[in-house]
């Protein structure tokens, strides 16, 4: 009775610190779009139909649910995955609970190199971590249990769940039920496309629109280095081993690609600590942990410089009022927006999320237009610029343009887009950082 009180403690206390470090952590693009994608779906817009979205729609379709029944604020998606992601670490380190930290160090790696602390990557490595978990140990329906897990994560970033599921396949005595137990999630969100009548708009971003990623690739030397040394390592380790759980920590850390940087390199690594400090070499974990330290120190001190950012937006869901008033910025941007509403505002610059950001503080609708990064908007980008233009046809438009060149979104920002506008449109105005264009109509 005591042990089990013990780790009810143990997960509140967990629990409780994970939503903490969620809600003081600065505000990025992945959190706005993760919130944003499941705060669409709960509002009843539709996924691909009416927002554009390129990965499939478990995480968010899962995540809307409890926006719906609890409250369509991040605080409510920050508590949920805080109470789960707790469930998982308090389970599967029985044997030392001061495990569960570096875990969670890395997640705040994540989050202050530029990831979402809760998101869709988060959820998928946290998923990874249990499937590890489960296949060093005896549970009754293991292989069911495993083969559901990955159908999550199949059905929420492809490329990830496929890095699960090869293993998984390979290895399996029963492949025909291996397929069979990882069809699960597959069948029902095929079901929701087709009822949606939103499968060909699914097909197109999440599929056909890939090759407008080619572009996209960012590559950090020590990343690629860092990431090299780990494949070799687990490379070597099954080679001695013959453990198949190599094979799924090696697959995964080619969730690098095709963006090669910090916050994707914590995604990788995280399921390759767990596995490191739990199972098999605490030494090499130990190595990881200190180079956290160190990294973790530097990110802290660079994400502090936005804190207002962060106040503005989390405490806007957290409390349920409009704290942004306070900062300058924010409440030039968004009185532009309320002094305009009865035109369309579109975004092209590299802090995109902006689009995300200024409207759902205002409670405006959302559109495919609100996110239009390079290899976000399907197989044909340039049909997008040309529905926009039809729409300005008929009613007066505003682009609001910026680029900041020392942007790590530099690399994403459609620049066919932005010099179409510039060709097409004059400039008629500026709020802050923003050149603002209009059409004649202005």
């Amino acid at each position: 009775m005591k042990k089990n009180q013990k780790k009810i403690i143990i997960f509140f206390i967990v629990a409780l610190s994970l939503l903490f470090i969620s809600m003081i952590i600065p505000i990025n693009g992945d959190e706005i779009w993760n919130f944003g994608f499941s705060y669409n779906t709960a509002t009843g817009l539709l996924p691909y139909k009416d927002f554009n979205m390129v990965t499939l729609p478990f995480y968010q379709l899962f995540i809307s649910i409890i926006l719906i029944i609890f409250g369509k604020k991040i605080i409510i998606m920050n508590l949920f995955c805080s109470f789960l992601v707790s469930a998982v670490l308090v389970n599967i380190n029985k044997r030392n609970y001061k495990n569960i930290i570096y875990l969670v160090m890395i997640m705040i790696i994540f989050s202050l190199s530029g990831g979402a602390f809760y998101g869709y990557n988060t959820f998928a490595s946290v998923i990874l971590i249990l499937i590890i978990y489960l296949e060093h140990n005896e549970y009754k329906y293991k292989n069911e249990i495993i083969g559901f897990l990955i159908s999550m994560v199949l059905m929420t970033k492809i490329n990830l769940g496929l890095f699960m599921f090869i293993p998984y396949f390979i290895f399996s005595k029963h492949k025909i039920k291996s397929i069979l137990y990882t069809s699960i999630i597959p069948i029902i969100i095929l079901v929701y496309l087709i009822a949606t009548n939103s499968l060909l708009e699914c097909i197109d971003y999440c599929f056909l629109g890939l090759n407008n990623f080619k572009n996209n690739i960012t590559i950090h030397g020590i990343i690629i280095i860092v990431g090299g040394l780990i494949v070799i390592f687990l490379a070597y380790k099954y080679w001695k081993t013959k453990d198949k759980i190599f094979i799924y920590l090696l697959l995964y850390q080619f969730s690098l690609y095709p963006i090669f940087d910090l916050n994707h390199l914590a995604i990788a690594i995280l399921p390759f600590i767990y596995y490191m400090m739990y199972i098999d070499d605490k030494k090499i974990a130990i190595i990881f942990y200190k180079v956290s330290i160190v990294l973790l120190l530097i990110l802290l001190i660079v994400s502090s410089f936005s804190t207002s950012f962060t106040i503005s937006f989390k405490n806007n869901y957290l409390f349920g009022k409009n704290l942004y008033v306070d900062f300058d910025f924010i409440d030039s941007i968004s009185g532009y927006y309320i002094e305009n509403k009865e035109k369309d505002i579109f975004i092209l610059s590299t802090n995109e999320e902006f689009g995300y950001f200024f409207k759902m503080l205002l409670g405006i609708k959302i559109t495919k237009y609100d996110f239009l990064f390079q290899g976000n908007m399907g197989s044909d980008e340039d049909k997008v610029i040309k529905e926009i233009d039809e729409i300005c046809k008929s009613k007066q438009c505003l682009f609001l343009t910026y680029i900041d060149e020392k942007s790590v979104s530099t690399f994403q920002l459609n620049r066919k887009h932005l010099s179409y506008v510039f060709d097409n449109y004059k400039k008629c105005d500026g709020i802050s950082f923003f050149d603002i264009y209009c059409n004649e109509d202005n």
